[in-house]
């Protein structure tokens, strides 16, 4: 299994990224270089599209087609978790204009609200994504409860993409 820890503060003596409360370095990778990849991503995202990624500790593995992921917020608030096992059910497809896969998944623009308030908007090119129908067992999602929603029970809809690669262009300032 690999594991990406993130860190805040100067844990990893790498250059900041924003202010000190909100600056996200590694403290620990373990595991692939895909885990390495996945990592810049993530403080790419949070420093320069300011996205909520939060500090967690979180775990990958695949065993029998399964993927088994983990992940514990270790920023406030403090021990959130989600935990499943999934697998894909179907041969990868393009998803058709007009449906729900479609209007779910094809997005062009990111947009975000930067600490200071700025609204930020940033292109996105990818080719379709390459859906599978999929099925999961949570055994853990706490992640809705401070915004006082319940994720109970299985997902209404699901899907499974192995890859999907993605340009996204530098965000322009849309307000603020």
């Amino acid at each position: 299994m690999n594991e990406i820890l993130i860190g805040k503060g100067d844990e990893a003596g790498l250059a900041p990224a924003g202010s000190a409360t909100e600056r996200i370095q590694a403290a620990r990778t373990v595991g692939s270089q895909a885990g390495r990849q996945i990592f810049r991503g993530l403080l790419a995202a949070r420093r320069f599209f300011h996205l909520p990624y939060f500090r967690a500790r979180m775990s990958l593995g695949r065993l029998q087609g399964e993927v088994d992921y983990r992940s514990r917020r270790l920023s406030e608030p403090r021990g959130l978790a989600f935990a499943a096992r999934y697998r894909p059910t179907s041969e990868p497809c393009e998803s058709r204009p007009g449906t729900l896969e479609s209007w779910l998944t094809e997005r062009y623009c990111l947009y975000a609200r930067s600490p200071a308030g700025r609204l930020y908007r940033a292109e996105v090119h990818h080719h379709p994504w390459p859906l599978q129908r999929a099925e999961a067992e949570m055994t853990r999602n706490d992640l809705g409860g401070p915004h006082g929603v319940e994720l109970a029970g299985p997902p209404p809809l699901l899907h499974f993409s192995r890859r999907l690669d993605v340009v996204v262009w530098s965000p322009v300032v849309m307000a603020g």
